[in-house]
């Protein structure tokens, strides 16, 4: 994508914030550039083979008194190769633009990593549920990475925290002659995972059909709060013979109910 295609991207992500928000960015400059520097990268705590799609630099609102005046604008800067490098289409390249302008201001309103996920689940009405693991040496390669088929042992983890959670885990389906199969998994590398860290696994419910449903998933380093995959699983329901059967009613209302 040329770079000034880039930047309408960039300046219409902007365009769709409400009025009385654009009103209080008068003191801030949006720029895009290709890359960050190193000093940005260190800026914003990130290490040199992981991406960084936007950098807010600058005093928030939320901490600002009567001694804030004379000073340069707040910046934000939306870096146009990393972007494009996770992205496989125009369409995903302008879904991701608008996602990191809207992240970066809400750092310019005082709104931390934490509560904008929160937002972000709040807005959808998902209920979300979290699953803490540590990489293991075993799942790493020579060089302290984590295997990328590890990540699909982490979703399998994960969906049966979030199956206890709504009060089915899997022994029980199956006491009931009940089971489902996974027809379809896929997962999205945005950054590496190392020896040792510390992650946490965001699992959702996407769609729910008659005879199946999707879990969507997110692994982020619980530490820095980077996201290092996204990923999702086809699962079909079967009875006690293996056969394809619609997913029960009670276990559907609780699937489709949204978050309190």
């Amino acid at each position: 994508m040329r770079g000034e295609e880039f930047e309408r991207l960039v300046a219409e992500a902007l365009e769709d914030l409400p009025e009385e928000f654009q009103k209080r960015l008068d003191n801030v400059d949006l720029v895009v550039a290709a890359n960050p520097t190193r000093d940005q990268m260190e800026r914003a705590g990130i290490g040199p083979h992981q991406p960084l799609f936007g950098l807010y630099e600058g005093v928030p609102l939320t901490k600002r008194d009567r001694g804030y005046h004379l000073v340069l604008p707040d910046k934000i800067t939306i870096f146009q190769w990393p972007v494009e490098a996770v992205c496989r289409t125009n369409e995903e390249i302008r879904n991701l633009v608008r996602k990191t302008v809207m992240h970066e201001i809400a750092h310019h309103f005082g709104i931390g990593d934490e509560r904008l996920k929160e937002l972000r689940r709040m807005d959808e009405g998902k209920r979300v549920v979290e699953t803490e693991v540590r990489a293991r040496y075993a799942e790493t390669d020579a060089q302290g990475v984590v295997y990328y088929a590890n990540y699909f042992v982490w979703f399998e983890v994960a969906r049966m925290s979030y199956l206890r959670a709504i009060g089915y885990d899997y022994a029980t389906l199956e006491r009931d002659g009940l089971g489902f199969f996974i027809a379809e998994a896929s997962c999205r590398y945005q950054a590496p995972a190392h020896f040792d860290e510390e992650l946490v696994v965001r699992t959702s419910v996407g769609e729910v059909r008659n005879r199946s449903f999707v879990f969507e998933y997110e692994v982020y380093n619980k530490e820095s709060g980077q996201l290092l995959a996204t990923g999702s699983t086809v699962q079909v329901f079967i009875d006690e013979r293996g056969k394809p059967r619609e997913i029960p009613p009670k276990l559907r209302t609780v699937l489709e109910e949204p978050a309190l």
